[in-house]
């Protein structure tokens, strides 16, 4: 029975991480994006040009010029980005401790496609 109990908690410490975690990613995607509202000009005149650049470009660029508001809204990005990984990995100990190997096994694969997918898709 106490086995049980803690396969319980550990599920309902994912879904708090979950619940928590989107709720903590929208606040810094918030505070980040209301600190960059300037009304005294044109608010669509900074995309009028575009040019390429890398995330770390951009988040270097951003540290240097002591534009925190970007760099919250950034925060914000890689926490709602991390949320996925951290429920694969907390869902693969769940079924290790419940000896759910097969599925154990697909959930530790899904995680390596989605780091892989991630790290093909940042051109850093």
């Amino acid at each position: 029975m106490k086995n049980d109990e803690q396969l319980l908690k550990l599920e309902l410490l994912i879904a708090k991480l979950l619940r928590y975690g989107v709720l903590f990613a929208g606040a810094l995607l918030l505070i980040g994006w209301c600190s960059q509202l300037n009304f005294t000009e044109n608010p669509l005149a900074q995309f009028s040009t575009f040019h390429r650049e890398t995330l770390l470009t951009s988040i270097t660029t951003q540290f240097s010029l002591g534009h925190w508001g970007i760099l919250t809204a950034y925060a914000g990005l890689i926490v709602l980005i991390s949320l996925p990984f951290i429920r694969v990995i907390l869902t693969a100990v769940l079924f290790f401790k419940q000896s759910e190997f097969v599925l154990a096994g697909v959930a530790t694969f899904v995680c390596f496609a989605l780091l892989i997918s991630v790290l093909l898709g940042i051109d850093i």
